[in-house]
């Protein structure tokens, strides 16, 4: 699989971590880093990161390892959201489209 690389990893776990409106201490705080080494991370373009580290940030920005390791150009998904298409798989097509309607009324309901 070719993937996109035109951000590097720590352009992408900053953009994740801004879109959730996160400051860095946030982040070093919940996935129990330093704030310096979560800004080395953010400005290298060569992080050699552990797998650890990789994951202890994904969990803190609530977002699938795959989202700061590749970019798509595609939005990155909520680690909740994966988690919610994998439970609506398992569902039959008239339970998901039930469950489907019923998440789309309180979107628009949160949405006003």
């Amino acid at each position: 699989m070719v993937h996109d690389k035109s951000y590097s990893i720590g352009e992408n776990i900053k953009k994740r971590r801004k879109n959730l409106g996160m400051s860095q201490e946030k982040l070093a705080e919940m996935s129990k880093l330093s704030t310096n080494y979560i800004s080395r991370i953010e400005r290298s373009s060569t992080a050699n990161l552990s797998v650890s580290v990789l994951v202890a940030i994904s969990e803190a920005l609530d977002t699938d390892i795959n989202n700061l390791i590749y970019s798509d150009k595609k939005p990155v998904t909520s680690y909740n959201v994966e988690k919610l298409n994998s439970q609506l798989a398992e569902l039959d097509s008239e339970q998901a489209d039930e469950i489907g309607k019923l998440l789309l009324k309180l979107i628009n309901e949160l949405k006003k």
